[in-house]
């Protein structure tokens, strides 16, 4: 008979407080304040940057646990009807950083870009992702301006998700 790895324990997240931050470019400065509490009120110009800083902290115990954490961006942004070209062009213009003061090792995974291989070394270690959002400023032929004038961005999911191998 082969031999046989147990792994138990008990693992889990802690959303820890999200924020948002907006710079504006006005001129040739930048003004950059808060809007946590206030992003749907706010009118989006181009090249205005969202910042949301997201962190998580790794609840893992156990021995021999190991699990994979991953960070899913796809359903960040969404769109009222006819505004869908709004939220593509904002997709495309975010980055995303992942940072912890503990090491992180990419998961070995197909289709796995934003996971990484966690296990109880990191319990209690939190996981920060920035995301950042550049709004398109309009190409040179202008046409966004009447395109894309006036059309709702909506905020939609940043999921962290922890999964035991």
């Amino acid at each position: 008979m082969p031999a046989s790895r147990i792994t138990g324990g008990e693992l889990g997240l802690v959303q820890l407080p999200t924020s948002v931050t907006l710079d504006r470019h006005i001129g040739a400065r930048v003004e950059s304040r808060d809007v946590t509490g206030s992003l749907s009120a706010e009118r989006l110009v181009p090249r205005d940057v969202l910042t949301f800083t997201v962190p998580v902290e790794l609840e893992l115990a156990g021995d021999s646990l190991t699990a994979v954490l991953a960070l899913d961006t796809s359903q960040m942004f969404g769109a009222d009807a006819g505004s869908e070209r709004l939220a593509a062009l904002a997709r495309e213009a975010t980055t995303v950083q992942v940072r912890c003061s503990c090491d992180l090792h990419p998961a070995d995974t197909p289709g796995s870009a934003g996971a990484w291989v966690v296990s109880a070394v990191h319990d209690q270690q939190v996981v920060t992702a920035t995301i950042t959002t550049t709004i398109p400023a309009a190409p040179a032929d202008g046409r966004w301006g009447t395109e894309l004038q006036g059309q709702a961005l909506r905020a939609g999911t940043i999921l962290w998700t922890l999964t035991q191998e």
